[in-house]
This record gives structure tokens, C-alpha cells and sequence, in this order.
């Protein structure tokens, strides 16, 4: 059985590690180092998102995956547009 103190690869909080592999103190701290890869590029993505454009336009100019794109906005807190918004937009726009 192992277990023993360690210290969050990314909070640097103390926690009690039950296996030897384990690097965070929770989920958030892996969620969040796993999406700091994204931060130099988040800014400029959500900015063109809250443009206008969506997901694929921004992820096909940017060379990533929809995916990515979609789940990296939505972690930072921009909530998905609902389809009827974009299609009211364009019929008031015109």
C-alpha cells in the first residue's frame, strides 16, 4: 500500500497522494494544467468569438482541432451561442 504527502505539480498545495504516479491535488489542477498549454492563444479566440465567428471558422484559421477550440472557450467561461441566436442575428442585420 502506498500513500504519503506530496506537493500539486501545478498549485504547489500539500496534499496525500494514494499512488506513486499521482502529480495533482485534484481534478481542477489537472484540468488547469492541461488547458494552460492554450493560454498564449485563448485571448485572440475568444476575441474573434465574441466577433461573431464560431468554433470551426476560428479552429480551421488558427490550424486546430474543433474540438479544442470549443472545450478550451467553454473551460475559460464563454458559454455556447444557442443556433437561433446566430440565425436572428442575420435576419436583423439585414
Amino acid at each position: 500500500m502506498y500513500a504519503q504527502f506530496k506537493f500539486c505539480t501545478w498549485c504547489e498545495q500539500e496534499y496525500w497522494a494514494d499512488k506513486p504516479t499521482r502529480k495533482y491535488c485534484s481534478q481542477a489542477c489537472k484540468s488547469a494544467e492541461a488547458w494552460s498549454v492554450y493560454d498564449n492563444e485563448v485571448d485572440s479566440w475568444c476575441a474573434e468569438y465574441e466577433a461573431g465567428d464560431s468554433y470551426k471558422a476560428i479552429a480551421e484559421r488558427h490550424g486546430r482541432a474543433y474540438n479544442t477550440v470549443r472545450k478550451c472557450l467553454q473551460y475559460h467561461g464563454h458559454k455556447p451561442r444557442a443556433n437561433y441566436e446566430v440565425g436572428l442575428k442575420h435576419l436583423i442585420d439585414a
